[in-house]
């Protein structure tokens, strides 16, 4: 299995668990069985995970989270606990979505040129990212998330509240820990100048590309507010809440059938990808 994964040419995922099924002497039809028994008992898990990836995918396309992180890239101040503080708080908006993937491409172009000039050590920007990212991993349609809910055969949302009170923890000691390594970094000759200072304000006052007018961005935060509102108090299954939500989305924020279907075929094959890797890895 390594080899082939390494070689990179099979479809390991596909081919080879079958395979394996047969050699272990079980007839192709039990092996069938198996793998609907599989697919069947994370279906709902996957939904979860595809439909999440859509609604913030959609977000980020008209704008939202531009928004939030321009409007917070205002307030920063001339001190290094606050550039640390602030990449926590990108890094984990970047994250919901649930993919790391996303959380690197938008936290470390938009900090790393911020942490250069401040003198900070950049390996404090991969320790910030890393620690906000692992804390919003507890989010039901997050990957670690759904992979324990499916190894306990539990329902996502369920072990999400449980967890919640760790998760406020890990935020307060994040917090914490910027603290720490303002401390270390001013000690190691971190800052700038005010002058410096308000150069750089200046190249990061730059307008955001929205889509949309300002009321359906509003809309599109209370939206996001209710949906997480809706999964924390359970009133509906999570993967049912995310797929109401995009319906949601889509009806305010993109004009006709049209546009609505160009957002989905542009996430559609992030969304398809990652709905089959966590199916297939899930699958008793």
């Amino acid at each position: 299995m390594v080899i082939f994964l390494v070689w990179g040419k099979v479809p390991t995922i596909l081919i080879l668990p079958f395979l394996a099924g047969i050699i272990c002497d079980y007839a192709p039809a039990e092996v069938a069985g198996f793998m609907m028994g599989g697919q069947n008992s994370v279906i709902n898990i996957v939904v979860l995970f595809g439909f999440a990836i859509l609604y913030f995918n959609a977000l980020d396309d008209v704008g939202v989270f531009k928004l939030i992180i321009n409007e917070m890239m205002k307030r920063l101040g001339n001190h290094p606990w606050i550039v640390l503080l602030i990449t926590c708080i990108v890094a984990a908006i970047s994250h919901m979505d649930g993919a790391g993937a996303t959380t690197v491409a938008i936290t470390i172009p938009l900090m790393l040129p911020i942490y250069k000039k401040m003198k900070i050590n950049p390996a404090a920007l991969i320790l910030m990212l890393s620690v906000a990212s692992g804390i919003l991993n507890f989010i039901p349609w997050s990957a670690p998330a759904v992979g324990l809910s499916a190894v306990i055969h539990s329902d996502p949302n369920a072990v999400w509240q449980s967890l919640i009170p760790v998760q406020v923890v890990g935020a307060v000691l994040l917090v914490g820990l910027c603290f720490v390594i303002d401390r270390v970094k001013r000690k190691a000759g971190a800052g700038m100048t005010d002058a410096e200072f308000q150069e750089m304000r200046k190249e990061l006052d730059q307008p955001v590309e929205i889509t949309v007018s300002k009321p359906i961005l509003i809309f599109d935060i209370i939206l996001t507010i209710v949906l997480i509102a809706a999964l924390l108090l359970a009133w509906l299954p999570a993967p049912v809440c995310f797929m109401l939500a995009f319906g949601i989305l889509l009806l305010t924020n993109f004009q006709g059938s049209k546009d609505q279907m160009a957002v989905i075929t542009r996430h559609a094959s992030t969304a398809f990808t990652s709905m089959r890797q966590i199916g297939v890895n899930l699958s008793p």
